[in-house]
């Protein structure tokens, strides 16, 4: 027997590092945990329809692939109706500091907690 945490869902994505370092001078900061507070993170389902619940990237959630520079970053998503199952692919849409779209990337895949 196995228990699954579907609600909240754990998401991962990809940052290549030098676009984390053009949204830190965007924003003002060296500091990418005060840059994560500024971000809202929406999602788009692969029914081309906008996940209903945000979230905003995890502070120290990240980590970098070496050979291509890019980092690994985490949100917690609410899903109290289990819409979220681990391995949907999704795209995130990140905003900051307001409707901006600054990126939407495909998700590898959805975590549990």
């Amino acid at each position: 027997m196995e228990i699954a945490q579907l609600d909240p869902m754990k998401v991962y994505f990809y940052v290549p590092y030098v676009e984390r370092q053009r949204a830190l001078d965007k924003a003002g900061t060296f500091d990418a945990d005060a840059l994560f507070e500024k971000f809202t993170l929406s999602l788009e389902l692969p029914t081309e329809r906008t996940y209903a619940r945000s979230s905003t990237p995890l502070p120290h959630g990240e980590d970098i692939e070496q050979s291509t520079d890019v980092t690994t970053e985490w949100a917690v998503f609410p899903n109290p109706y289990n819409v979220l199952i681990p391995g949907l692919k999704v795209h995130v849409i990140s905003h900051l500091g307001g409707p901006d779209t600054l990126d939407s990337r495909p998700v590898e895949a959805i975590r549990r907690c």
